[in-house]
């Protein structure tokens, strides 16, 4: 699927289920935001589940410009933002028997279960949607695109609520604001 037709696909899917019992829940009347108006899905319309962290970050360096002349404090004159150099999703989950984190998040590794254990399986990118709902009826939708996973482990721990947790990080290559 091209670029162009994803973006396509992913709007007329945002505006399929706006109001849907299947999107996003309705977040308490609140003014602050919480995660219940928060949806993860995968690029092909599936709900990831069992997500207890979500944390994009996009970063870029800024340079600061200096003066020498007898009358110069040190401070910079000037700011200079550079290119964007960070784009990265971390991502905690629970692990499930049913969906290993690579078939949760849609990636196809070639396998019959699609079990994402080792990071060179993942040959293609994935995209990802982000769905906001507020609860005054305001709606925003984001697409990460050209996902890659860049780190995989997992936390198995005996002395805790013993349930495996997987922990991983995600490149894009964009993010586009659909809605």
């Amino acid at each position: 699927m091209g670029f162009q037709s994803f973006v396509k696909d992913t709007s007329n899917w945002i505006n399929d289920k706006i109001g849907s019992p299947s999107g996003p829940i309705n977040p308490p009347f609140t003014q602050t935001a919480s995660s219940h108006s928060i949806v993860i899905k995968t690029g092909d319309g599936k709900k990831i589940g069992r997500i207890q962290s979500w944390n994009p970050t996009v970063s870029r360096t800024i340079d600061s410009i200096y003066e020498v002349h007898a009358d110069a404090t040190g401070e910079p004159i000037e700011c200079i933002p550079q290119i964007q150099t960070t784009n990265t999703i971390a991502v905690n989950r629970y692990e499930l028997y049913s969906a290993h984190i690579g078939e949760a998040f849609g990636v196809k590794t070639g396998l019959s279960n699609d079990d994402l254990y080792t990071l060179i399986l993942q040959k293609n990118p994935i995209n990802i949607r982000e769905i906001w709902r507020d609860p005054y009826g305001g709606l925003r939708a984001y697409v990460y695109a050209g996902c890659y996973f860049n780190s995989l482990g997992q936390t198995i721990a005996a002395t805790d609520d013993r349930i495996l947790k997987v922990n991983a990080s995600l490149t894009f290559t964009r993010k586009l604001r659909m809605i």
